[in-house]
């Protein structure tokens, strides 16, 4: 019996590998299906792109696990991105995947900004946790002014970046003042749930960050509120609250010195190929970045976004003359601004004040992800309102069937309820 007993166990080998490398090329199947379907929109018209983007992304990935790419990042930190505001971008050309719907073809950057006034410094946004030593050390590389800053202003908070958090806190000099975090109020409750020792959601080098070993505060909340603004000392940076479904806790900030606007994750791009840091070549370069972006993160809420936008009104290059905003003031306190607005700026602007009239006014936008906007802020603002409105138009014409069976009632309201929520 005992050939019988070999040949039936070469057998059951045989049939094992067959089946472990059945189940292998299934993997496979799925994981390409998945990845595929992360790189597609959904839309007829850009089908065709979508099928070439897809096919792009998956030779991508091969090629790089094929020369071993192990997907080191790139740190880039720029002293003077706009007068008096400092960058520390980190490249990642490797990743092919964001959060769960988004697949990243060209890498993706992890960005966060820092500016100074006479007498107080902001540190503005954090990058991914994974990147927090890094981030510490390249923000340290910009000065004490920097690595000591009285302000943190961390515009989206999420448990990925408290990491980084924590380490720019740490890396605080042992005499440095107590910093300032600023956020909004889900923002802060998010941290406060990080700060409690049995929370799910405690994060233990921010708790040891967040109090020296000494017993004393080196970091403490504050909430900021819609319109506050930050006094650093001859530049001041104004906070504007921007909620959405999906970032409840987001904040947009500008510093009005400079004109520049900090957005997080508005008008971003996950682009982790490009040499520099800004958008040559426009909308050529990076528009379908910027879309695809948009149609993944944004689209979905859409009605949401449309009224954000219209506090960010981008204006032609003669709206940052500083001598027609004061000009405006005055003409305001005379009664004679609604008559200017409506000859220069038509009726939809006669009934709002100065400072409304040029709300969110930019001359460079510096979103969390891909390059900081300078060249194409008024076109990629115009394309966002006709995306915004192109998705609200599709939601007017669209139907959706709930289908349900109900035996006692409970589940025919609960979908009723879905339906008013549709709706």
């Amino acid at each position: 019996f005992a050939p019988l007993r070999a040949a039936t166990r070469d057998a059951t080998r045989g049939d094992a590998t067959r089946c472990a490398t059945r189940r292998a090329r299934d993997v496979a199947r799925r994981r390409r299906a998945t990845a595929r379907r992360a790189l597609e929109t959904g839309r007829e018209e850009t089908r065709a792109a979508d099928s070439k983007r897809a096919r792009d992304a998956l030779f991508a990935a091969n090629d790089s696990a094929r020369d071993g790419d192990d997907g080191d990042d790139r740190v880039a930190t720029r002293d003077d991105v706009v007068g008096g505001v400092a960058m520390v971008s980190f490249a990642t050309r490797a990743r092919r995947t964001f959060e769960v719907e988004y697949g990243a073809r060209r890498g993706t950057t992890e960005n966060a900004y820092a500016t100074r006034g006479e007498k107080d410094a902001c540190l503005i946004d954090c990058v991914d946790g994974r990147h927090a030593e890094g981030y510490a050390r390249e923000i340290e590389g910009l000065g004490a002014w920097a690595r000591d800053a009285a302000y943190h202003a961390v515009l989206h908070v999420s448990p990925r970046r408290l990491d980084a958090l924590a380490a720019a806190i740490a890396n605080r000099s042992e005499g440095a003042a107590c910093v300032e975090v600023l956020c909004s109020n889900p923002g802060a409750q998010l941290i406060q749930q990080a700060l409690k020792p049995n929370s799910p959601l405690t994060n233990e080098a921010l708790c040891a960050a967040w109090k020296g070993t000494d017993g004393k505060l080196r970091a403490r909340l504050r909430v900021v509120r819609n319109g506050e603004r930050l006094d650093l000392g001859g530049r001041t940076l104004r906070f504007t609250l921007a909620p959405t479904p999906r970032w409840p806790d987001l904040i947009f900030a500008r510093d009005e010195k400079s004109q520049t606007l900090f957005t997080s994750k508005f008008f971003s791009a996950h682009v982790g190929t490009m040499e520099g840091y800004g958008d040559e070549g426009g909308l050529e370069t990076f528009g379908e970045d910027w879309r695809f972006y948009f149609d993944c993160l944004l689209a979905p809420m859409a009605r949401q976004v449309s009224p954000l936008l219209e506090k960010l009104t981008v204006k032609e290059e003669n709206a940052y003359d500083e001598r027609m905003g004061r000009r405006m003031e005055e003409w305001e306190k005379s009664g004679a601004l609604k008559k200017v607005l409506l000859r220069a700026m038509g009726k939809s602007m006669a009934g709002k004040t100065s400072s409304q009239a040029f709300e969110g006014v930019a001359k460079t936008i510096c979103p969390a992800h891909g390059p900081v906007v300078a060249s194409s802020v008024t076109e990629l603002y115009r394309e966002y309102v006709e995306w915004c409105n192109m998705q609200t138009s599709a939601g007017d014409n669209l139907s959706v069937a709930i289908i349900y069976a109900s035996a006692y009632g409970n589940t025919g309201a609960m979908a009723q309820a879905i339906a008013r929520g549709v709706a």
